[in-house]
């Protein structure tokens, strides 16, 4: 369905730029203040960045027609319709994808790449079950509903994980580094040429 797309868009791309961009963060400031303060720092960034991503969300959750028409300008009738509540259904997957990223990264950068693995593992199995189960009674939305609780799912498996080598607000070292110039310049230059190029998948479907 044409509001899969757009949701994919977004989840991709936070998936891949932020812990592309949050690793050399990580990695520079284990080199420089120690591994307490790295987890502190990412910590900080990632309880100021998800809220962001959040608000952004609530600003293009009103958007979806328009987002849906962007994707396949050809879709009308009840398949737009259909797609537009899909896409409202689907939407808060997007923060769900941007708070696994951050921990994902977390992982990676202590060498460990259990959840990395497990991630698409969790995510396709909870959409086939969930449809298998649901198909009937939900149809289409058995399937939106599946991607919702697999992006639970690894939340709440990569937050037990990380929780385990971290308290959730690590005790802010003294003096406290400078973080989010530093993460600024690091992740956001990643983040932006990965929504760049995401951008290029709807493309097609306009010529």
């Amino acid at each position: 369905m044409e509001a899969f797309q757009p949701i994919d868009v977004l989840t991709s791309a936070l998936l891949l730029s932020l812990p592309f961009g949050l690793i050399p963060f990580l990695i520079v400031y284990r080199e420089q203040y120690g591994a307490e303060v790295a987890k502190w720092a990412a910590a900080r960034v990632q309880r100021c960045t998800v809220p962001v991503i959040a608000l952004g969300c609530a600003m293009l959750y009103p958007w979806g027609r328009w987002i849906i028409h962007l994707s396949d300008p050809v879709l009308s009738g009840a398949n737009l319709d259909l797609s537009i509540r899909l896409w409202y259904w689907m939407m808060p997957s997007v923060v769900l994808a941007s708070i696994t990223a951050f921990f994902l990264a977390e992982l990676i950068a202590d060498h460990r790449f259990v959840c990395q693995g497990l991630n698409p593992i969790l995510l396709n199995l909870t959409i086939i079950v969930v449809a298998f189960l649901c198909w009937r009674s939900m149809g289409m939305f058995s399937m939106a509903l599946g991607v919702l609780l697999g992006f639970g799912v690894q939340v709440l498996l990569q937050t037990w994980t990380v929780l385990k080598r971290r308290p959730l607000m690590p005790s802010c070292p003294s003096p406290p580094p400078a973080v989010f110039g530093k993460a600024v310049s690091m992740i956001g230059p990643v983040v932006l040429l990965h929504f760049m190029g995401a951008l290029n998948a709807p493309i097609p479907r306009r010529f």
